[in-house]
């Protein structure tokens, strides 16, 4: 084996985990996934399950399966590749890219021009250092006050815009848009994977039946609904509420419209014998309540 892939694997863990008993809903169904841990240098490729019960294949190969209650029997497989950082060299500009040149100067009376500017180096935040040659002229365009002067700090950032060449100096001036001469690099951390390799695991898996959901109410949940007489719309629970709360939605036993608003009282299956369990809903939400064993 490699030194690379010796120090990955040494970086790197994966584990195949038990999956746990679960519970079906009533009548329903469970979903599962592989139940993997990775830790370190490593890529986790693949995660899939193949399930089985009284020796038939119920799912093969899959990322998620659906189970009603039973028992079964899952196999975990996980693909997976271990990497070691090594360093690379990769270009950052390449030759005749646009580039756009800034540049202050103290002078204040005269005019500026830029004409050709060459990246020297590529700061790791994106800016750039550059030479630049420029001409200084005097207000009236006469001749040049100074020669070719090099400016070797002028930060440059790319612009695919052209823009005009000369500016009034004493403010931040932008060069018209010019060429990188040479070929800029930089070097970066790449991933370098060992070659692939997999896990199987095979265990025993319970998945119960959920409880039938209740059709009833007790005083337990009748005591939880909320309801008030002066604000039942602020603080009173909705019509959908109570019928949550309750586990079912009840029957009208009696239904008034005034026009601006509606009184509607529901009677509601309880789980005890003769009991009675009513409640009064303004404009939909609930406003009295009474139980009665």
């Amino acid at each position: 084996m490699s030194s690379t892939s010796l120090s990955a694997d040494a970086a790197a863990s994966v584990k195949i985990n038990r999956i746990g008993t679960k519970t079906a809903p009533y009548k329903g169904k469970v979903t599962i996934k592989p139940s993997i841990s990775a830790s370190g240098s490593v890529k986790i490729e693949k995660k899939l399950l193949t399930v089985t019960r009284n020796g038939k294949t119920v799912a093969s190969g899959v990322r998620q399966a659906s189970l009603p209650a039973g028992t079964y029997n899952v196999r975990q497989y996980v693909k997976f590749r271990t990497y070691s950082l090594q360093d690379k060299r990769v270009v950052r500009v390449r030759p005749n890219t646009r580039v756009l040149g800034y540049l202050d100067t103290p002078v204040e009376t005269n005019r500026v021009f830029v004409n050709t500017c060459q990246v020297k180096q590529i700061r790791d935040d994106g800016t750039y250092t550059a030479a630049c040659g420029i001409r200084m002229y005097d207000s009236n365009y006469n001749t040049p006050l100074l020669g070719q002067p090099t400016l070797p700090s002028s930060r440059i950032q790319l612009d695919p815009y052209d823009v005009p060449s000369e500016f009034r100096v004493g403010q931040w001036i932008r060069p018209e848009a010019v060429r990188v001469s040479s070929t800029l690099y930089k070097t970066v951390k790449q991933r370098v994977y060992a070659k692939a390799r997999a896990k199987r695991s095979s265990h025993s898996l319970v998945v119960k039946a959920g409880a039938k959901p209740r059709t009833c109410a007790t005083k337990a949940d009748f005591d939880r609904v909320q309801y008030d007489f002066d604000d039942p719309e602020y603080y009173g629970d909705s019509k959908s509420t109570v019928a949550k709360k309750l586990h079912n939605a009840g029957t009208t036993s009696s239904y008034s419209d005034y026009g601006d608003y509606v009184i509607e009282f529901r009677k509601y299956r309880t789980c005890s014998d003769g009991a009675i369990l009513s409640v009064g809903f303004f404009n939909g939400y609930a406003y009295a309540k009474s139980y009665y064993a």
